[in-house]
């Protein structure tokens, strides 16, 4: 799934975004901090979760067979 390009010029997109991009940033500083390893790869997951969401404005880079 990806955005179209009105979609991701939307002002709610826009908002979104950012709001993703925020949680981002804080769980990238949770990292640099002392965790445990089951709360590091919770947080990680987080991450993963947020850029996946946050690559919905691109379209899919998987290759084609």
């Amino acid at each position: 799934m990806e955005l179209t390009l009105s979609e991701q010029q939307s002002a709610a997109w826009r908002t979104v975004k950012a709001h993703l991009e925020m949680k981002l940033a804080a769980h990238r500083l949770r990292l640099e901090g002392p965790l445990d390893l089951d709360e590091t790869n919770r947080v990680r997951g987080r991450i993963a979760e947020l850029k996946s969401c946050l690559g919905l404005e691109r379209p899919d880079e998987s290759p084609v067979a």
